[in-house]
């Protein structure tokens, strides 16, 4: 099965993004295509692991990020799991509060965005804030 799988993964190819294969079909990975994917929970946990891992390794290069407790770092890879780490550099008047030290003004601005607006993360965003606020997950 070894030989099998390394020819195989030689032949398609890996690509870390998805990509239109030469048919149009949506694909990830090593030719996999997304829209047959059928996962368990035990590879979905998995993916959603290696994911976290990924953005941790990207959200330590924003200074104000290291200066974090855990609880308040999990608020972070939260936010960034969700709407990815672009996206929530993109809070910059929390970042700003977060690298003075002001986590009552860092969910306040947390609470003033489209993400605290939208009804379907209201929940999730009301919490992080609350989180970021106290430094309890």
């Amino acid at each position: 099965m070894s030989d099998f799988i390394n020819e195989l993964m030689r032949d398609e190819g890996f690509r870390p993004t998805v990509y239109l294969d030469h048919l149009g079909n949506p694909t990830i990975g090593f030719g996999t295509r997304v829209d047959e994917i059928v996962v368990n929970k035990t590879t979905a946990k998995l993916w959603l692991e290696a994911e976290v891992a990924e953005k941790e390794s990207r959200l330590e290069k924003i200074p104000a990020y290291n200066l974090l407790s855990e609880a308040r770092k999990d608020v972070i890879r939260s936010m960034a799991y969700q709407m990815g780490v672009r996206g929530t550099k993109n809070f910059k008047d929390m970042w700003a509060a977060i690298g003075i030290f002001n986590w009552r003004g860092a969910a306040d601005a947390m609470r003033d965005s489209r993400w605290w607006r939208d009804p379907q993360t209201q929940s999730r965003a009301g919490r992080m804030a609350m989180r970021m606020d106290r430094g309890v997950w």
